[in-house]
This record gives C-alpha cells, structure tokens and sequence, in this order.
C-alpha cells in the first residue's frame, strides 16, 4: 500500500469507522440501523448505512455526496470502458469496494495498478452494443439507485441505502446484457458515452449549486474549514467526502496525464471547476478519446 493510500485510511477513514463499528457490533445497533433478513443484516452494510445516512443528514454532506456520486459514476464508466479494451472486466468488482472503503482509495491502489499492468492487451475498438450496457449500467445501476436515498425519509431511507450496496451486481449484469442486439459499429460510441455522461452531470452540478443559492447556504466556507481543519464528530463523513473526491480526480488525473501530458490535466481541472467533477471528468475522457481516435487514424494512414 502506498504512503498516501495509508494516510487516507488512516487519517480520513478511522475517525468515522472506529465509532460506527462499535454501534454496528451487537445486534441492537444492527437492528436500529434498517430492516432485513438477518443473513444481511451484517456489519459491514450497517456502518456504511450510518455513514449514507450521516451524509445525507445536512445540506454541505448533502451536496457532498451528489457530487461523490456524480464522479464516481464517470469513473465506473472509464473503468467499464478500459476494461472492455483489456479484457478487464472489473467496475462491479470495483464498485463493491468503493462502497466499502471509498471510490477515492480504490481507484488509486487497486484499479490504476490493474490497468497499467493489463494495458499491454489494449485495443481500442470497443463494440456499440457494449458501449450501450456499459451507459445502461452507469445510469440505471449506479447513479440513479445512488439517488434514490436521497430523496426517501427514515425507515425507508436506511432500507435503501443497505439495497444500495448489493447494486454492483446489478451493474454488472446491464453491462453485458446488450451483447444480443448486435448493433453496428460506430466509432464515436465511446465519446457519446462521456458527452451523455457529461451532460448528465453538468445538469446535477447546477441544480446543487441553484439549491444551495436559493437556500443561502454558505458551503464554500463550510468546504474550506472542513478541508483544512481536520475532523471533529459531526464533520467528519464530509471530511471524508471531500478527500474522496480529491483522491478521486487526482488519480484520473494521472491516468489522463499519462495520455495526454499536462495539457490534459489542466483541461481537467478547468472543467470540474466549471461543470463540476463528475462533469469534468468525463469531459476529459471525452477528449483523450478524441486524441487516441486521432492516433488510430493516423497509424492507418
């Protein structure tokens, strides 16, 4: 495990797990959590309702947890895609952990390490009707059960959040069920891919920050203090948020910049900051997949 990944885990994770472990240890914290077969009711699922729950308890972890959201499903997106082209086929695999540890400490550890490693079999011809289950997966397997505690109360709402954990295998059902529609080739089916994706984000960025004007929310300062002046109880499930995020983009970062040299990484970040991470990210993909189709046809001629 590198330095940094160390540090995330014990510096951002610990001060929430180590309480919420103890809760989640005797049954009657795991039946205060939700309701559910006991086989399900285990403890794992219990401490990553208590942090669903606490980030969706006040509008700066709120927000904070839109936007986790947004990007991690244009990651889930870029790691179905390169795993198509490397015979790789692991987003399920990594999405089951995300939800365990953090996106942002799974990306950085477990994927980009397989990736480098597997990229010798790379190709870049990836079929349409993969690209379609691979969309089908981000949308309806990831982002949308992501959304949908956020909008249901109490009971209801923890329910949700422990059904929320087995998704994975659902994403990775809808990433290979298309396979029968036999769609023809199209070149651009990657790069439609992000631009939806991009879209789709840019539109949920845009509805937090109106939301967060309209109710005169001061989160810049809220981020700030948080960021910078460490974890106290009630801040620390949006402590780890943001350095998930941070984790996060930083990683797909170094993957574009392996492509693109820093001219890309700089795209990158001129794009989250405007259309917010999720956004930015899949805009960036967008144009390494532009450049990489560039190189393709250049090699044909």
């Amino acid at each position: 495990m590198t330095p940094a990944g160390r540090s995330l885990l014990y510096y951002v994770l610990k001060p929430f797990n180590l309480p919420m472990r103890d809760i989640c240890h005797g049954s009657e914290g795991l039946a205060a959590t939700y309701d559910a077969p006991g086989w399900i009711t285990d403890r794992i699922v219990c401490v990553l309702v208590r942090f669903g729950q606490q980030a969706l308890s006040e509008p700066v972890s709120l927000g904070l947890t839109a936007t986790m959201v947004s990007t991690a499903t244009t990651a889930y997106a870029i790691m179905s895609v390169e795993g198509a082209r490397t015979d790789l086929s692991l987003a399920p695999l990594m999405i089951l952990l995300g939800n365990i540890f953090g996106t942002g400490i799974i990306a950085p550890l477990v994927w980009l390490p397989l990736w480098a490693y597997f990229s010798k079999k790379y190709t870049s011809a990836i079929g349409t009707d993969r690209v379609v289950g691979i969309a089908t997966g981000a949308v309806l397997g990831q982002l949308l059960p992501s959304v949908l505690p956020m909008v249901l109360h109490h009971r209801a709402h923890r329910n949700a959040l422990a059904v929320l954990q087995y998704f994975p295998v659902g994403y990775g059902l809808l990433e290979h069920s298309f396979g029968w529609l036999r769609l023809p080739q199209r070149q651009d089916a990657v790069q439609l891919l992000y631009v939806g994706l991009a879209g789709i984000n840019t539109l949920l960025f845009y509805s937090l920050v109106a939301s967060s004007l309209w109710l005169g929310i001061p989160w810049k300062s809220q981020l700030v203090h948080i960021a910078l002046h460490g974890t106290s109880p009630g801040d620390a499930v949006s402590y780890m948020l943001i350095w998930d995020i941070v984790a996060l983009v930083g990683t797909f970062g170094y993957w574009i910049w392996l492509e693109t040299s820093w001219r890309g990484v700089v795209q990158l970040l001129g794009f989250s900051m405007i259309f917010g991470p999720g956004a930015g990210l899949a805009m960036s993909a967008w144009k390494r997949e532009t450049m990489l189709e560039t190189k393709d046809k250049q090699k044909v001629e």
